[in-house]
């Protein structure tokens, strides 16, 4: 029946990784294992995935750079010469600037909070697409496999089959050689 109350932090719905679980593992196969490493290590899906972790991962990171001060250096210098065509010498004028500025947001409103944790958000929702990707490559690699294992058995069946029935055909021929069996026996 329904349990009385759900456990709060929902451990019935968490789903490790399925390197972590490796539940293809029980079925003891070493191809198995082998072609779903494979595929974990040269899929696109799964590299696309851990970048859109890292993006998000950095996202968290920059918007929590909204709480410390922000902090901005200029400088810069001109030089102007006049050549004295015009009646006089040559001068050299030379100027130079530093600009620093500082601001600091105070989060009384929380804006930076809330966006800090639509980025964490993020985060998760990327860390849970990635378990998604995973879990349905290694369902798509075992799956195949397990086609192929049967399509292979399959084979071997008609092949067995084949052998019985070309074994019989002699065998029916052989009768009706000697006379034992009609001609329809052989057809």
């Amino acid at each position: 029946g329904m349990p009385q109350r759900w456990p709060a932090d929902g451990e019935l719905f968490d789903q490790t990784l399925p390197v972590e679980d490796g539940w293809w593992k029980r079925f003891g196969d070493y191809q198995l294992d082998s072609l779903i490493s494979l595929a974990m290590q040269h899929n696109l899906d799964v590299d696309e995935a851990l970048a859109r972790i890292e993006q998000a991962r950095l996202g968290v990171l920059i918007t929590q750079g909204n709480y410390l001060p922000s902090i901005a250096i200029g400088g810069g210098w001109t030089r102007q010469q006049s050549s004295g065509n015009i009646g006089g010498s040559a001068q050299w004028n030379g100027q130079y600037n530093l600009k620093g500025q500082m601001t600091w947001e105070l989060d009384i409103s929380g804006r930076i909070r809330q966006q800090v944790k639509a980025e964490q958000g993020m985060y998760r929702a990327s860390e849970e697409e990635y378990r998604g990707v995973m879990v349905s490559l290694c369902a798509q690699v075992a799956i195949a496999y397990f086609n192929l294992r049967q399509f292979q058995q399959e084979q071997e069946v008609l092949e067995h089959n084949c052998e019985s029935q070309l074994a019989v055909l002699k065998l029916t021929e052989a009768r009706y050689a000697s006379g034992l069996a009609s001609r329809l026996d052989v057809a």
